[in-house]
């Protein structure tokens, strides 16, 4: 019995320590993740749409070639503005 118990705890030390190791590395793997970008305070981060300039969710923004963000398809299509 008493080995185990030592057995369990031996266990739980080896997955606490894997964990810890995990969590470590999670910062370096962020950076090639792609996800959109969170806001400072946990929330989605907003863009300005670069025809009308109306802040939208990154989620429901549509890109373009040229790396610019657009509301919707149709400004996308549009264009920049000018």
């Amino acid at each position: 019995m008493k080995f185990l118990i030592w057995v369990i705890i031996g266990i739980l030390v080896v997955a606490w320590l894997l964990h810890a190791k995990r969590s470590l590395k999670a910062p370096d793997s962020a950076k090639t993740d792609s996800t959109p970008p969170k806001a400072a305070d946990g929330g989605e981060a907003m863009i300005q749409c670069a025809h009308c300039g109306l802040h939208v969710p990154l989620s429901e923004s549509f890109g373009n070639s040229e790396g610019l963000v657009f509301c919707s398809e149709e400004h996308r299509r549009l264009g920049v503005r000018s």
